[in-house]
Formats: structure tokens, C-alpha cells, sequence
């Protein structure tokens, strides 16, 4: 368990601690200040890239500094981190295969954009799952 008096007495009698403790409660104050704002004005997608790029800078910086080595490793893990936020987000990966997949003609352009379709319900009308086929479109 921490000690909180400890904490707060090395805060107190310790100034360069103060200052630091200082500088990590401003940034991440103005980081959710940043994302709340990034998020209203775009899309969370582009908040979620925001972030990958600010892990990015934060490694690039500490090993300029000298505080990290450089480890093959860790870039591999960055770029699945990245894929698997792409993927999880429909940024490039799905789109780029989906692209593909019509240029193949192995999918229709109709089929692919099924996917992106909401159908937004009035307050007072009943919640109800929407289905499409390709035999809607021809009926009508």
C-alpha cells in the first residue's frame, strides 16, 4: 500500500518532485482537454490515431534523450499496435481490402457500402434490426 503523508511530505520538502508532479498533472490535463476537443470537432477514430502518433513522440523523444535504447522489438510491437488499431477502426486495412476486392469483382460496391448504413430509430417507435439483401434493391 501507499504511504499518502509520505507522499504528500516529499511533495512539500522536496521541489524538483513538486515540480515534476506539477508538469504530469498539467499535461494530462491538457491532453484530455486536447482529446475532448479533437473528439467533438472530427471523430474518435481520428482521436485514437492521435494517440498512436503521441505514444510514437513520447518514444522517438526518450530515446533522443538517452532515457531508452532502441530495440527492434519494440518497433514490430508498435506496428501490430498500429494494424490492430487500424483494423479495430476501419481506417485503412478493411477499406484497402475492400477496394481490392471490387476491382477483383469478387464483391459489388453496393454490398460493401451495406456496411457503413445506420438506421436511426424515433424515441418512441420500437428498437428494430435492419437487414439487407440484394433482392431488396432488385424488388424495387
Amino acid at each position: 500500500l501507499e504511504d499518502a503523508y509520505d507522499g504528500v511530505y516529499q511533495l512539500a520538502h522536496n521541489p524538483l518532485l513538486a515540480l515534476a508532479f506539477s508538469g504530469t498533472v498539467i499535461s494530462i490535463a491538457f491532453f484530455n482537454f486536447a482529446g475532448i476537443s479533437v473528439t467533438k470537432e472530427l471523430t474518435a477514430t481520428t482521436r485514437m490515431v492521435l494517440d498512436s502518433v503521441r505514444t510514437l513522440v513520447i518514444w522517438a523523444v526518450s530515446m533522443a534523450i538517452g532515457w531508452q535504447n532502441f530495440f527492434f522489438l519494440q518497433l514490430i510491437g508498435f506496428c501490430i499496435l498500429l494494424c490492430g488499431m487500424m483494423l479495430y477502426n476501419d481506417i485503412i486495412i478493411l477499406p484497402a481490402i475492400k477496394f481490392i476486392l471490387i476491382k477483383l469483382g469478387v464483391m459489388q460496391p453496393e454490398v460493401a457500402a451495406y456496411r457503413d448504413l445506420e438506421v436511426d430509430a424515433e424515441p418512441d417507435e420500437f428498437e428494430r434490426e435492419v437487414t439487407l439483401s440484394r433482392e431488396d434493391d432488385e424488388n424495387k
